[in-house]
């Protein structure tokens, strides 16, 4: 049975980096060869009637056999490449001040430095398909000009 769901990824001239939870049974089955797939909307074209709408895409399909990455310093590379894919220029000089190892995911944290200007921020709390209420907290940066 197929299983899987949306996740960040960065890549290097040869690896792809998944990040996700430890508890993912999609990215714990690293037994199992996978196939990963990336689609970016280049954009959107509207017509009169919504039975003429497209997409302009580019897409791939990656397969492999995935592996954990257990080696401290290839993590800590791992996620400043799934970081600077997702949001260029935020990992900054240095790595985050406290990575959380093998849990999986980088301390939440604002953008260092005084360029930044917070615009919004809520908690919140999702019910995920297996009913499980899962609290969250969001945030919102600006850079700002000067």
């Amino acid at each position: 049975m197929a299983d899987g769901g949306p996740t960040c990824y960065g890549f290097t001239a040869d690896t792809l980096y998944l990040h996700g939870s430890v508890a993912s049974q999609s990215l714990n089955a690293a037994a199992a060869p996978v196939c990963v797939t990336v689609t970016l909307t280049d954009g959107l074209v509207l017509a009169r009637s919504v039975f003429e709408h497209t997409i302009n895409y580019r897409s791939a399909m990656i397969y492999g056999q995935p592996r954990q990455v257990t080696d401290p310093a290839e993590r800590l590379a791992g996620l400043r490449c799934i970081t600077e894919h997702v949001a260029t220029c935020q990992w900054g000089p240095r790595p985050p001040a406290q990575p959380q190892g093998t849990r999986g995911g980088p301390p939440a944290g604002a953008p260092d430095g005084p360029q930044w200007m917070l615009v919004a921020q809520a908690r919140e709390e999702h019910m995920t398909p297996d009913a499980v209420i899962q609290p969250f907290t969001w945030a919102a940066f600006r850079r700002q000009v000067t």
